[in-house]
């Protein structure tokens, strides 16, 4: 006898991002900086992390978390100082990189790969480390440019950037080269880097809220600041609703989109497209 086929299930890319270990999980928590501590939100409830970032002696001014959520990585106040440390009593703070002259917000890839930029007054160089050493990243000249933010995509193979040049800011986005997948920090090499065209005078920030869609805060060419869903190339730009003294966002496929203000308050959108608070803290982020 034969044996009977099996309903078949289509498997779609939205699907198929629910098995994607590179991406937070569904209502995932978002983490900020509120009065110098590391914060997470959930369910409108603003707690602080455990372990040794739940100390405001370390005056930090911007916050990136590792995918698995096993540790973070923390720009002081300052600007100069970048130091990872897990969440538990017992970790440890581990100083990364402490000469810097301005660091941007870093981010993590799907190998546990820290990624930042340092801005001086001639430009911004781009960095990788492994925690163990720091390498800088070839391939792009950013001589009189300021990266003004970092976001590896999903897949650990693109790169986004907001940066400021000529008066005028803008996204870009790169292509992750590793000559040796052995050693993912050793020539690695920032390539085929484009911009991405936005219809807008100014961008604040930006993050990836899937593998080919992202969220970007911008300056209307009529003034106002707002959150738009675009994709990667540029088309299909979508206005999310204008949040008063928005100048920070956090995305994640599977999760809302969380804009923080200059006053310190997180917002997501109700079903009815208003935008509420649901948190205390600046500069927001998903994990990754």
């Amino acid at each position: 006898t034969s044996t009977p086929l099996l309903p078949s299930r289509r498997l779609t890319s939205s699907s198929a991002r629910s098995f994607d270990a590179s991406t937070p999980p569904l209502q995932a928590p978002v983490y900020a900086v509120r009065d110098g501590v590391v914060v997470s939100v959930l369910d409108d409830q603003t707690e602080a992390v455990g372990g040794p970032l739940n100390n405001p002696d370390l005056r930090t001014q911007s916050v990136a978390v590792a995918l698995d959520t096993s540790r973070a990585a923390i720009v002081d106040e300052s600007g100069r100082t970048l130091t990872v440390a897990g969440f538990e009593s017992t970790d440890l703070l581990l100083p990364v990189f402490t000469e810097a002259t301005s660091l941007a917000a870093p981010t993590w890839d799907r190998t546990q790969t820290l990624w930042f930029a340092d801005r001086t007054s001639t430009g911004s160089r781009l960095y990788v480390s492994d925690l163990a050493a720091v390498q800088p990243v070839g391939g792009l000249a950013l001589d009189g440019v300021r990266v003004e933010a970092v976001r590896m995509a999903p897949d650990g193979v693109r790169l986004l950037m907001v940066v400021r040049t000529d008066g005028r800011s803008e996204v870009r986005v790169g292509l992750v080269r590793r000559p040796d997948p052995s050693e993912p920090t050793r020539g690695v090499e920032l390539i085929n880097v484009r911009t991405v065209p936005l219809p807008l005078t100014d961008v604040l920030d930006a993050a990836w809220s899937g593998t080919q869609e992202l969220s970007v805060l911008g300056r209307s060419p009529e003034g106002e600041v707002e959150p738009y869903e675009v994709d990667v190339s540029g088309s299909g730009l979508a206005a999310q609703g204008v949040v008063a003294g928005a100048d920070s966002l956090a995305a994640a496929a599977r999760n809302a989109l969380v804009v923080g203000t200059a006053d310190g308050r997180l917002l997501e959108q109700d079903a009815f497209g208003t935008w509420q608070q649901v948190g205390e803290g600046r500069q927001p982020t998903y994990p990754g």
